[in-house]
């Protein structure tokens, strides 16, 4: 397994069609580095517009974060587009169905809620 030019990260996720994401550590966003891509043709970590602390991608390769407060934001076509909802965690199916894990606690836990991307 290769190992990642980057320091550390916080979370990784892993596109539907093969796109590598991650947020980076507490250490790599005090350099100002938040969020970089795989890219397969250098085989190297590139540093990209966007921040988070947890990390999805949807189908064709843009991902989406959930901010420290819990706010969601989506990097499509090169703009930071801001979700309606709060998460802790997230995840986006091949459908691009939304699962997220609310910033809400509740008794025993945490709700889960299920949306779609448009």
């Amino acid at each position: 397994m290769a190992r990642s030019d980057t320091d550390t990260a916080s979370d990784v996720a892993v596109g539907d069609d093969g796109s590598v994401w991650i947020t980076c550590s507490p250490k790599m966003k005090e350099s100002g580095i938040h969020v970089m891509y795989y890219d397969f043709s250098t085989e190297k970590f590139i540093k990209s517009r966007g921040m988070g602390l947890e990390i999805a991608v949807t189908s064709t390769g843009e991902p989406l974060m959930a901010l420290e407060n819990g706010e969601l934001i989506l990097k499509r076509e090169g703009e930071l587009i801001k979700l309606n909802g709060y998460a802790r965690d997230l995840s986006v199916t091949k459908q691009d169905d939304v699962w997220i894990v609310s910033s809400e606690k509740i008794v025993g836990g945490y709700e889960v809620y299920k949306g779609k991307l448009g």
